[in-house]
C-alpha cells in the first residue's frame, strides 16, 4: 500500500449498516493499492463460505497502525496471512483487512476500504426523491484520496 502523504480522515467514519463508529477524525491516513476483498456480508455467511466467497477489487483505503486506533472493529476470520475486519456490533464485513505478515516485518497496518464505510448516519436526499430511511440506506463512499 502506498501512503498519500499522511492525508488524515476529517470526519467520523461509521459502519455502513449500523450507527457504530469505526474511527474518529484524524485517526486514519489514506493509502492506495489493489486488494481483493470478499463482498460485504454477515460474519456467519463469511465463515460459512471462507475464501470461496465472491470478491471485489478495492483500491482506496483508510489505514491505521494500531488496532486500538479503531473505535469498534473486530476480526472475522483469517485466510492465509489475512485477517478480515468487521463491525464489532452488527458483524457486517469485511470492511477491510490486516495482513499478519506486516507485523513480522515491523509494519503492522490495518486497512479499512474507503468505499465500505460512511461519514453520515442520515443519507442525503437526492433531487426529486424522497428521503431514504436508515434501514434502506446504502453506504456513503468516503474517498481516501
Amino acid at each position: 500500500m502506498e501512503s498519500n502523504g499522511q492525508n488524515l480522515n476529517s470526519d467520523v467514519v461509521y459502519c455502513p449498516r449500523c450507527p457504530s463508529i469505526i474511527y474518529r477524525p484524524h485517526t486514519a491516513f489514506s493509502t492506495n493499492g489493489e486488494f481483493s476483498l470478499p463482498i460485504i456480508a454477515r460474519k456467519s455467511e463469511l465463515l460459512q463460505n471462507g475464501d470461496s466467497f465472491p470478491r471485489q477489487m478495492e483500491t482506496e483505503f483508510w489505514t491505521v497502525k494500531n488496532m486500538t486506533d479503531f473505535e469498534n472493529v473486530g476480526f472475522c476470520l483469517a485466510v492465509d496471512n489475512i485477517k478480515y475486519l468487521i463491525c464489532a456490533d452488527c458483524e457486517i464485513g469485511p470492511l477491510g483487512y490486516h495482513d499478519t505478515k506486516s507485523v513480522t516485518e515491523g509494519k503492522p497496518l490495518f486497512h479499512i476500504c474507503a468505499s465500505r464505510v460512511r461519514t453520515s448516519l442520515i443519507p442525503k436526499e437526492k433531487d426529486g426523491e424522497k428521503p431514504v430511511t436508515e434501514s434502506e440506506a446504502n453506504p456513503v463512499n468516503v474517498s481516501a484520496s
